[in-house]
């Protein structure tokens, strides 16, 4: 329920899900058992790569960005907008 971090989406990979394991799975911090069950039901893995990624100090609480204005989580990243909350944005330069 808060902001930990910010990343920059450097690249994408889809692959079918074997191959995905065989390059990345060093990077994945999960096992193979938790990769397949995530995965579960697909045919690929759709991979994201990210840079720039950077933890903050301290957590920005949902509830801080909800008084600033409507704002709506993500289920696993999305990018920032000009209509998110200020405290979001001033998170990432421009």
């Amino acid at each position: 329920m808060a902001v930990v971090g910010t990343a920059r989406l450097g690249a994408t990979t889809v692959c079918p899900r074997d191959d995905g394991w065989r390059q990345f799975h060093e990077q994945f911090g999960l096992n193979r058992n938790e990769y397949d069950n995530y995965l579960d039901g697909t045919a690929n893995a759709y991979l994201l790569h990210l840079t720039t990624v950077n933890r903050l100090n301290e957590p920005l609480p949902l509830h801080h960005l909800r008084e600033q204005a409507p704002f709506r989580p993500p289920q696993s990243f999305r990018y920032i907008a000009a209509g998110d909350p200020a405290g979001l944005r001033d998170l990432v330069a421009a």
